[in-house]
């Protein structure tokens, strides 16, 4: 092709057709929607991950929960199988004695009991167990009875002291965890 003065037109300067200029602009559309589905199966596949994760997580707190809860329940039979609840019944309902005296195996065993209690107190405490509903509601009045058994038998600042945990748990529990003291008919020590 030659201009008015002359010279060569070069081959780009031409006009192109229109089926160019449509496949340009469709192999761009066509990029943009494979880069944006892309990141959608990007943010997909983020979200199973995470809810996976948060399902292998809560699986995780329940095994734990189940693994203290069988130690602690030991620990509780030791303490009903002793004569502890007598002597705690004794000192709370009108016994001239506040504190009680305990032998060293139910020293040990209240202790025992206080001790799993106070790695659960943690665990409230610290929120470590969201994942598991419900699980303050099923621990906290066991948790409760086990700290006002131990006011019968230890200063409130030596348990403050020796349970932080459990004493925080147990100033912070909703009312609805802490139980009515009833005092029923007991015999006095003699």
């Amino acid at each position: 092709m030659v201009d008015q003065g002359g010279a060569r037109l070069s081959e780009s300067a031409e006009p192109r057709p229109g089926w160019r200029r449509w496949i340009r602009g469709t192999a761009a559309k066509i990029g943009v929607a494979a880069a944006l589905t892309g990141i959608l199966f990007s943010a997909w596949a983020a979200f199973q991950q995470w809810r996976e994760q948060r399902e292998t997580r809560a699986a995780t707190q329940l095994s734990l929960i189940t693994q203290l809860d069988s130690a602690a329940n030991a620990s509780e039979r030791d303490l009903n199988d002793s004569s502890i609840p007598e002597k705690f019944l004794r000192a709370s309902c009108g016994h001239t004695k506040r504190f009680i005296d305990l032998s060293q195996s139910e020293s040990a065993a209240l202790f025992a009991a206080l001790g799993h209690y106070e790695y659960f107190a943690w665990l409230f405490n610290e929120g470590r167990l969201k994942a598991v509903e419900h699980s303050v509601d099923y621990w906290a009045p066991r948790m409760l009875d086990a700290y006002h058994l131990a006011t019968a038998w230890l200063d409130p600042r030596e348990i403050h002291q020796r349970f932080p945990q459990l004493y925080v748990f147990t100033h912070g529990a909703a009312a609805q965890y802490h139980a009515p003291r009833r005092c029923p008919q007991v015999p006095s020590l003699g």
